[in-house]
């Protein structure tokens, strides 16, 4: 007790206590994610500032009684940085964990809600033998399957269970599949990690819900874990990236491998950028492996098609040897685009017979037309302008009513898309034929070729629940609200299914990630790509994507599976411009008959959308022209209409 009155104070124990909140604050900075670790260290603040406290009171009653006025007031000094530690741990007791400087005290934080669930029961059921991929992968995956299994293998072995793998590849080569199959075959708790499911606009609520899907894999152990484009979330840390990327990064690190155990847990990452994936990511421990998924051989490719014909019915002209020859280089989602294709050829072809009278038989002509169009969509020469952007919104109440009576379009595009409508009206018809109706088609063309008409008159014709979507609507400063906002389109989709899903100027929001995107247009096109064609199935969604810079569009959204059809809209033709002077010209009051032949041939080079506003101009010619004279006959000349063609001309 004499040392503690006798205990000498100096500037430099001064600092010393100052120290403390300094301390407070740096753990708290550092370790806001771990609330364990937290706990722990202010209970040690807590014990150390107490015992302080305790010896500055005993110092302060012995230089009262000493009558030492100067080491009185260096006393009250040393006070003031303890209570101030004591403060601050009292406020961010009652504030939560990790609330420092991060909201106001006037402002709630609210949970996020993230609940992770397995989500065996919403996979695609994927059979081991339909997994065509490299032996030397096949036999890797089954001995890890082994392990994880039976983790008593590694100890017997003296090895430690892998942590996962990392999948490389184009669009379309099955990267995902082969997640559904090992996930089939192991039956082990099969996890998805999405961007918009972790990502959260609270600072730190991201990273608790990263843990919170892992812990939830761990407590269902073994278990594995799905990443798909897993750049979006893994992508190299630079100077360039946010804070908040790098963070989430930092926390998936310590996750895999890092101060938390997580036994049991195996990662499948997938991506076609891997150059892009943090080095951290793909170092020994944790996805050490980069697994290459090429494009299918030959043997693959006559693999493949075995297994995507085998519900077709095949005329005996079908030559799959042919096939395989024809589609080399194509990747293993195209090829079973290419066989869904022939059987909607089969369909369109049998469609105005009887229904007694249709034998669902795929024939050669069938699969070549599909293999025309295939190349066809593959195509990257594409004309180049811009499309008037819609605003997205839920338009069912609001959609204007218009038939394919009321549009004048090739005949050949208006097949294929009555085609579609009826497979969306009747699925069964699809499984008559051993094919799936399409996830949806892009339609490619310049601006005022109606692209967004024909969508409102399927959509219309269907008679389905119709949702569009525009970049503005979707895409939110707050971080990863943009992906939720995508999510919730597609799940007042699903509730609403059959529904279509119309994305105008599509490129907006899934330009080509070779060109350089910022960090955020990449994360959502990873997602975008999730939710058409990802581990869980939206059965009876149907999207329709418009653009006039198809080249501009991602390539893995038109891999077969996704967008995979890219339809040409083009400029009217002749004879098509003839029937849009008629129909528009139908609803003015004209004084006399006019040449609609010389009309049309004026108008060369023009879309509808340009006719359409022609035959407006020569009404409101007709207005000033009446209001100049001080008449009001109601007629439109061929003067005022010729008037309007070189007006509209000149100004183009």
């Amino acid at each position: 007790m004499d040392l503690l009155y006798e205990l000498p104070l100096s500037n430099q124990t001064l600092l010393g206590a100052f120290m403390l909140p300094f301390v407070f604050y740096g753990y708290q900075a550092r370790y806001w994610y771990d609330e364990k670790k937290l706990a722990l260290y202010d209970f040690v603040l807590q014990v150390v500032a107490s015992i302080s406290a305790i010896v500055l009171v005993v110092r302060i009653y012995s230089a009262v009684i000493n009558g030492e006025r100067g080491i009185i007031e260096l006393a009250l000094l040393h006070f003031a940085p303890v209570v101030l530690t004591f403060l601050a741990m009292n406020r961010n007791n009652r504030s939560g964990h990790g609330v420092i400087a991060t909201t106001s005290p006037t402002v709630k934080q609210e949970d996020s809600g993230y609940s992770p669930e397995a989500k065996n029961d919403q996979i695609e059921a994927m059979a081991w033998d339909d997994l065509i991929i490299d032996r030397g992968t096949k036999e890797e995956l089954e001995s890890v399957i082994d392990l994880l299994k039976k983790p008593q293998l590694a100890e017997d072995y003296g090895i430690a269970l892998p942590k996962g793998i990392l999948f490389n590849g184009p669009p379309g080569t099955g990267k995902t599949t082969i997640a559904k199959a090992v996930a089939t075959k192991a039956e082990l708790s099969f996890y998805v990690l999405r961007a918009s499911d972790i990502v959260s606009k609270w600072v730190g609520d991201s990273e608790k819900n990263l843990t919170k899907l892992f812990s939830q894999a761990q407590s269902n152990s073994p278990a594995l874990i799905f990443i798909d484009e897993i750049d979006s979330i893994g992508k190299k840390r630079s100077d360039s990236n946010a804070a908040h990327a790098d963070n989430l990064l930092n926390h998936l690190l310590q996750l895999i491998d890092g101060v938390i155990k997580t036994e049991g847990i195996y990662i499948i990452a997938a991506t076609n950028r891997a150059e892009l994936v943090d080095d951290a990511l793909q170092r020994a421990g944790r996805l050490n492996r980069v697994i290459e998924i090429p494009l299918p051989d030959e043997e693959s490719r006559r693999k493949l098609f075995h297994v995507y014909t085998r519900k077709l019915k095949l005329a005996s002209d079908v030559d799959i040897d042919i096939l395989v020859e024809v589609t080399d280089g194509n990747s293993g989602a195209d090829i079973k685009a290419i066989c869904n294709q022939a059987g909607l050829q089969a369909f369109q072809r049998e469609q105005r017979a009887p229904a007694s009278s249709r034998t669902h038989m795929i024939t050669s002509q069938d699969m070549q037309e599909a293999l025309d169009m295939f190349i066809v969509e593959e195509d990257d020469d594409f004309l180049e302008d811009d499309t008037k952007p819609r605003a997205p919104q839920a338009l069912n109440g609001q959609v204007e009513k218009i038939t394919w009576n009321d549009i004048i379009i090739d005949i050949e595009l208006e097949r294929e898309l009555k085609s579609v409508v009826e497979l969306l009206h009747d699925p069964a018809a699809a499984q008559a034929y051993g094919i799936k109706v399409p996830k949806g088609i892009l339609l490619n063309g310049p601006p005022g070729t109606g692209k967004t008409t024909l969508a409102k008159v399927v959509a219309n014709e269907a008679s389905l629940a119709f949702f569009s979507l525009q970049a503005d609507e979707v895409i939110s400063k707050w971080v990863g609200e943009s992906e939720k906002n995508l999510t919730r389109l597609f799940k007042a989709a699903a509730k609403s299914a059959p529904a279509i899903i119309f994305i105008d100027e599509i490129d907006s929001i899934a330009k080509n990630r070779s060109e350089g995107n910022a960090q955020h247009a990449d994360n959502l096109l990873n997602h975008l790509l999730q939710l058409i064609d990802g581990v869980v199935s939206r059965e009876g969604i149907y999207i329709i994507g418009a653009t006039n810079r198809a080249d501009l569009v991602d390539p893995a959204l038109k891999r077969g599976g996704r967008l995979n059809k890219v339809i040409e809209v083009p400029l009217p033709s002749q004879a098509a411009r003839q029937e849009l002077f008629k129909m528009f010209l139908s609803k003015l009051p004209l004084s006399e008959m006019v040449d609609i032949e010389d009309l049309a041939r004026r108008t060369e080079g023009h879309c509808a959308a340009d006719i359409k506003e022609v035959c407006n101009q020569a009404g409101l010619n007709a207005f000033k022209r009446e209001s100049a004279n001080g008449t009001r006959e109601h007629t439109v000349t061929p003067a005022d209409l010729d008037a309007a063609v070189r007006e509209w001309s000149s100004s183009r």
